[in-house]
C-alpha cells in the first residue's frame, strides 16, 4: 500500500468518526432537553450508525 493511500484512509476514517460523534452529541442533547424530534431524524441517525458500522467492519 502506498503512503498516499494510508493518508487518505486516515482522513476519511477521522471524518466518519467526527461526523458520527456530532450525530451522537445532537441526539443526546435533544434527549436531555426532552425535545420531540421527527421520526425521519431518528431514522437518519440509525441509518448513519449502521452504515458507519458496516464501513468499519469492511475495513477491519
Amino acid at each position: 500500500m502506498s503512503p498516499f493511500y494510508w493518508c487518505q484512509f486516515l482522513i476519511i476514517s477521522l471524518c466518519v468518526h467526527s461526523f458520527s460523534f456530532i450525530l451522537y452529541f445532537i441526539y443526546f442533547t435533544d434527549f436531555l432537553l426532552k425535545q420531540q424530534i421527527p421520526s425521519k431524524y431518528y431514522d437518519f441517525i440509525i441509518k448513519m450508525q449502521t452504515t458507519t458500522g458496516e464501513n468499519l467492519r469492511r475495513v477491519c
